[in-house]
């Protein structure tokens, strides 16, 4: 990868988004950028090399680019048309930083005297998932087998978490 490089790679932290063909949009994280390509972390990689995609990066597109190298979860890509050189200082600098919302555990709590104490434990309990819970989940969603998209899979894993979540 390092020795088919053109150029110098700006690490940048963008949000972006690609479609392959007449896929459904995938959301991802654009690592580092040049004006002939990019690399990104897409969580559910499917891609392959000589994949041809339309991206935007940013607020930049749509850009119509070739996956070079896919190495796990991350992906290189080459535009088809270079970005001119202001347009990636601007991502560069105006709109590089994005970062998924985070994830705010609870602070520990203060006694009167100052000293920290511990969180209180959690106790969770998860029955195993049966059919009928899968049936019901795609019931509820008004969906079925088999499960076209990403977001259609997401919304019924969380529906059957939710399912068989015991309470205490």
């Amino acid at each position: 990868m390092d020795q088919e490089r053109r150029e110098y790679r700006h690490l940048v932290s963008l949000q972006g988004r690609y479609r392959s063909g007449t896929g459904v949009a995938r959301d991802v994280v654009v690592l580092d950028l040049s004006t002939h390509g990019c690399k990104f972390f897409d969580r559910f990689c499917n891609l392959h090399v000589g994949s041809h995609l339309s991206m935007r990066v940013g607020n930049v597109g749509p850009l119509s680019a070739m996956v070079k190298w896919v190495e796990a979860q991350h992906v290189g890509v080459e535009f088809e048309n270079p970005l001119h050189t202001s347009v990636l200082e601007h991502m560069c600098t105006t709109i590089s930083g994005w970062q998924p919302p985070a994830f705010q555990a609870p602070q520990p709590t203060q006694t009167k005297r100052g000293t920290e104490q511990a969180l209180p434990p959690i106790s969770v309990t998860i029955r195993p998932p049966e059919r009928k819970d899968i049936r019901q989940a795609l019931r509820e969603l008004q969906m079925s087998l088999p499960l076209r998209t990403e977001a259609e899979f997401d919304a019924v894993f969380h529906r059957l978490l939710e399912l068989i979540l015991v309470d205490d």
